[in-house]
């Protein structure tokens, strides 16, 4: 019985492996890091760990040491699946761990040789001589998008199209990225001395060495290892040195991010704070303290009121608030105040009469004359993945249709009478799960532009030509050259800036409104941190507090410009939480009533849609579907939602599920 269970179990696994091996690399790391999942894990180890294996082998001369770093790059990815930025394939992140691991064992057993290294100097290839290590280096600076292509191409053996296949992007787009990434290699190899003949022999010696075959033990001991290091510290199967470099590297990521964390943390309250104490009451003069609600200044030409589009019509633009883990309910839009469930937050009143919302959004209170709040969208989907996708696409997952993302068709839809510029521009979003930030059956011309922060972390980064060029070749410069001067934020005044806070978020909506004043169709800003299952009230307050500043001077600038009527403003994330708070001061998933705001365009502003009960687990009147919600959405930029398009199971399609109605008592 128990050799008939075996085999069933080991065919299983072959069937689920075989499955596995059309999936991209996104979708895989999703799937490990919802469930834990061993057979995604060892396809992305069989699929790159040649490659891994080949760059420690290079790096370190003993195989040993070799598969130590080896197995501490897989434990690093089975802790940091879930915040990998590029997750079309990880590759360059892959490459990139592994060869600073391997150089830190390198100097580990330097140290063991009693050479005289010190903890804190910074990693290099100093340590190892050669030009085939130099042009390692130069590789892991490389930015992301070229470093990938090259890994996939180079180190991995693969041909432009199936890079194109696994990056979701043209077999034009990776020659593209390819070239310019040579280009920027033999740039920095010729300021180090290299010269371009030993440069291209250092090339083939590492082409030659990926493809180097991976031991059936060491990839069975090291996804093992990995699915236990992945929720606790307690490995088998890895030796002591795998586990430290593993322990390492993850101790040098965490304290950026609480570093990060903690100074954007002390900057907001300390601007708050200097908001609030700047008040004659202390003694100083009334003339020098500055109001949100005094006139601003005269804004440049850019932003004058915007001509008609085709037709005479309007020409209408979209900025998508996204509120990434699901945003609290109940501690922003729907407050239940005297109830158990209503938190420690009061309620302060708005702009609509018998309305009140969170005291941590008092600018968004006066401006809520603009604005229409859902209290009752309704969904079944608790799952982050699964929701997003319905959230953001009108329908739910069906395993076949690859469906377009709300940004996607909003884009294609207004942009048509704008061709030089990019049709939908995305600020700091960090993954695309399961495509629900992608064009799907539209196409890669129809597919975001990601925009994220400078490296100095101040602003952002105009993205090179390559990523223009991914979605219009013909078209790249005049796009780029359109919005380039909207990236420069030192031009505006000091008091508009700093109207729009001092966090990332605020600064992504100045740029988002900048775009929007050079004709960009659709501009999405994702703010993220609202899975707050922990620490809820805290977190909550942070964020709000971001939300209530940047949106608030974002649509005072718009109403300032006679922007607004023509420009809707979306904030929605792909649930709520629960009414009832969690032993952790938490709140958890909850799609079975959370609210959603529009603003702006033709929306009639100061309403509420939809009621619930005093203590917020229940809805009493007017649920809203998804479907509805973006059919509104939709209507309000004077685009049909019933309007069908062709899908990739050639079947035709309307945006939104047959059947949806626009909220209509919202539309002008």
């Amino acid at each position: 019985m128990s050799t008939l269970t075996s085999t069933v179990h080991r065919i299983r696994r072959s069937l689920e492996a075989n499955f596995l091996r059309d999936w991209p690399d996104r979708l895989l790391v999703e799937r490990f890091t919802l469930s834990r999942d061993e057979a995604a894990f060892a396809e992305l180890l069989r699929r790159h760990g040649p490659m891994v294996l080949a760059t420690c082998r290079r790096v370190l001369r003993h195989e040993q040491d070799a598969e130590d770093a080896f197995q501490a790059a897989f434990l690093v990815l089975a802790r940091k699946a879930g915040s990998i930025k590029e997750q079309n394939s990880i590759a360059g992140w892959l490459y990139r761990v592994a060869h600073r691991l391997a150089l830190r064992a390198h100097m580990e057993t330097e140290r063991r040789k009693q050479v005289p290294l010190l903890d804190d100097v910074p990693l290099s290839c100093s340590a190892i001589d050669g030009p085939c290590e130099n042009l390692e280096l130069e590789l892991e600076r490389l930015p992301e998008q070229y470093r990938t292509a090259l890994v996939l191409c180079y180190l991995e053996g693969r041909t432009q199209t199936e890079a194109a296949r696994l990056l979701a992007i043209t077999a034009h787009a990776v020659n593209s990225r390819l070239k310019r990434a040579r280009d920027l290699l033999r740039q920095r190899l010729l300021r180090t001395g290299l010269a371009t003949s030993a440069a291209a022999l250092s090339m083939e010696s590492l082409i030659g060495s990926a493809q180097a075959a991976l031991p059936a033990a060491l990839a069975k001991n090291t996804v093992q290892a990995a699915l236990t290091f992945a929720s606790s510290n307690a490995v088998c199967g890895v030796s002591a040195l795998a586990i430290a470099l593993a322990k390492g590297a993850l101790h040098m990521i965490t304290p950026k991010f609480k570093l990060v964390f903690v100074l954007s943390l002390t900057v907001v309250l300390l601007t708050i704070g200097a908001l609030l104490v700047s008040s004659p009451a202390l003694g100083e003069d009334p003339g020098d303290v500055v109001f949100r609600n005094q006139k601003a200044e005269p804004k440049s030409q850019a932003q004058d009121k915007p001509g008609p589009g085709p037709k005479g019509k309007p020409l209408y633009s979209v900025i998508l608030l996204w509120m990434s883990g699901g945003p609290s309910q109940i501690d922003t839009w729907d407050p239940k105040p005297g109830n158990m469930n209503g938190g420690p937050f009061r309620a302060i009143n708005t702009t609509i009469k018998g309305v009140q919302i969170s005291e941590h959004m008092p600018h968004l209170a006066k401006q809520a004359k603009h604005l229409a709040i859902f209290r009752t969208l309704k969904h079944g989907e608790g799952d982050h993945i699964r929701a997003s996708h319905l959230m953001r696409t009108g329908y739910p997952v069906d395993g076949q249709t690859n469906f377009p993302a709300l940004g996607c068709v909003l884009g294609k839809e207004l942009g048509d009478s704008r061709p030089d510029v990019p049709r939908y521009v995305s600020i700091g979003a960090r993954v695309n799960p399961f495509g629900v930030f992608g064009p799907g059956y539209l196409g890669p011309e129809y597919a975001p532009l990601h925009v994220h922060p400078a490296d100095s972390g101040k602003g952002f980064t105009l993205p090179p030509i390559e990523m223009f060029e991914d979605l219009n070749k013909k078209r790249a410069a005049k796009m780029r050259k359109s919005i380039e001067k909207a990236f420069d934020l030192a031009d505006e005044k000091p008091a508009v800036k700093n109207a729009y806070g001092p966090s990332q978020f605020g600064q992504a909506c100045l740029l988002a409104r900048r775009l929007i004043e050079r004709d960009v169709p659709v501009v999405e800003i994702t703010m993220g941190g609202w899975d707050t299952h922990q620490d809820n009230f805290n977190l909550v307050q942070k964020r709000s507090i971001e939300l209530d500043f940047a949106w608030s001077a974002l649509m005072s600038d718009l109403q300032k410009s006679k922007r607004l009527e023509t420009t809707l403003i979306v904030c929605m994330g792909e649930f709520g939480r629960t009414p009832r708070i969690n032993a952790n001061m938490g709140r958890d998933h909850w799609p079975a009533c959370f609210s959603v705001v529009l603003g702006g365009g033709r929306i009639k502003g100061g309403q509420v849609i939809g009621k619930t009960s005093p203590d917020g687990t229940t809805i009493t009147e007017r649920p809203v579907s998804p479907a509805e919600f973006l059919a509104t959405i939709y209507q309000a930029v004077g685009i049909d939602p019933a309007k069908e398009y062709r899908s990739n199971t050639d079947q035709k399609l309307p945006l939104v599920e047959k059947g949806a109605k626009a909220v209509k008592e919202l539309l002008r």
